[in-house]
């Protein structure tokens, strides 16, 4: 597992751009307050069995993890995080309503306190929002 506590540059060398430009995906154990980088070649859902060290999850609710998508934009190591989505993936696509407002909102707000307190600057904001679709 890939646990994040603060975010650098090399991370967003090392894991962004998960299936798409300028994306890190994470998920994050509101709970707990632990951050899981998704690495570049595991579904989010195959991630979670993984952390959970499980194969049975859908029976869990709420759901312990959270995905979040931290978006960047800029030339390597000048990089500046322009936004964040909150709770949907393709683990939620597939398993449905799986979370609570409270675990998603927290979640939210740990992420914003990982790039807050990091080393890559904000830049223009363009997406901040929270999906509640997947709330039971």
């Amino acid at each position: 597992m890939i646990i994040c506590d603060k975010l650098t540059y090399e991370l967003l060398e090392k894991y962004g751009h998960r299936k798409k430009i300028g994306r890190l995906s994470v998920l994050t154990n509101p709970k707990e307050e632990i951050i899981y980088v998704v690495p570049m070649d595991i579904e989010h859902i195959d991630y979670a069995k993984e952390i959970l060290n499980t194969e049975n999850i859908a029976y869990l609710f709420p759901f312990p993890l959270i995905p979040s998508h931290i978006h960047f934009d800029g030339k390597k190591k000048q990089e500046k995080i322009i936004g964040l989505i909150t709770g949907e993936s393709g683990l939620e696509q597939s398993m449905g309503k799986i979370h609570t407002h409270t675990s998603l909102n927290k979640a939210h707000n740990l992420i914003w306190k990982l790039i807050l307190e990091g080393e890559v600057p904000i830049g223009n904001i363009t997406k901040n929002r929270i999906i509640f679709d997947y709330v039971k």
